[in-house]
C-alpha cells in the first residue's frame, strides 16, 4: 500500500514481499517520461523486499505482461532500458536530442482563445521563415489543453520541440512580449521542459 511513498528511499527493515498492482497505468499518460518513470518507479519498489537477511520476492500485476518497459524492470536491466529508451527518443526528438517549450493561452471567451492562439500560430510560422528561418522547430498545434475548460477558462496551447539556445530565447522572448498581453482577458503562459 502506497506505491509512491514506499519509493521514497526509506528502508522497512523485515519486508520480504513487494508488490506492484496496475504496474501499467502510469506506461500510458501523455508525458515522453512514461517509460522512464514507470521503470523507476517499480524498479525502487522491488529493491525494498529482501534487503536484510531474509531473502525477497516481488510481485508484478499488469495488464500488459509483454510490455519491454515492465520486463526491464522486473529484471532491472538498467542498461537494456537505457539502450530501448534512448532510441525511442531519437526517433521520437525528445529530449535529451530537443528541448519542449509550451505556450498555454487562457480566457473565459473561447473565441477569443482560439483567435489569438490562431494569430500566434501565423506569426510564428511567419518568424520562422524570416527573421528565424535557420531555426530547427517542430511546432504542434493549437490544440485543446488535456484539460479544456478549467475554473471557467478555456485553454489553448502549442508544444514546439527546438533546441533551447540563443536563437530560441529570443524568438519565444519576442512572440511572449507580442501576445501576452495582446488580449485583454486571456492570458499567455510559457514553459520550457515542464516537468
Amino acid at each position: 500500500i502506497g506505491t509512491q511513498m514506499v519509493t521514497k528511499g526509506h528502508d522497512f527493515p523485515g519486508v520480504t514481499l513487494a508488490g506492484v498492482v496496475l504496474a501499467d497505468t502510469s506506461l500510458y499518460l501523455n508525458d515522453y517520461r512514461a517509460n522512464e518513470k514507470t521503470f523507476s518507479l517499480i524498479t525502487q519498489v522491488l529493491g525494498r523486499a529482501g534487503r536484510g537477511s531474509k531473502p525477497g520476492r516481488a510481485v508484478i500485476q499488469t495488464y500488459s505482461p509483454e510490455n519491454t518497459t515492465l520486463i526491464l524492470s522486473a529484471s532491472q536491466n538498467y542498461d537494456a532500458f537505457y539502450n530501448d529508451e534512448i532510441k525511442l527518443r531519437r526517433a521520437s526528438v525528445f529530449p535529451p536530442f530537443c528541448d519542449i517549450v509550451t505556450f498555454l493561452f487562457a480566457g473565459e471567451n473561447e473565441a477569443a482563445v482560439k483567435n489569438i492562439s490562431e494569430r500566434f500560430g501565423k506569426q510564428l510560422d511567419l518568424y520562422a521563415k524570416t527573421d528565424f528561418r535557420g531555426l530547427r522547430l517542430i511546432v504542434f498545434g493549437p490544440f485543446e489543453a488535456a484539460v479544456y475548460k478549467l475554473n471557467g477558462k478555456y485553454r489553448i496551447r502549442y508544444i514546439i520541440k527546438c533546441r533551447y539556445d540563443k536563437n530560441s530565447r529570443l524568438l519565444f522572448k519576442k512572440l511572449f512580449s507580442e501576445f501576452s498581453s495582446a488580449d485583454k482577458g486571456i492570458s499567455l503562459s510559457a514553459d520550457v521542459n515542464p516537468s
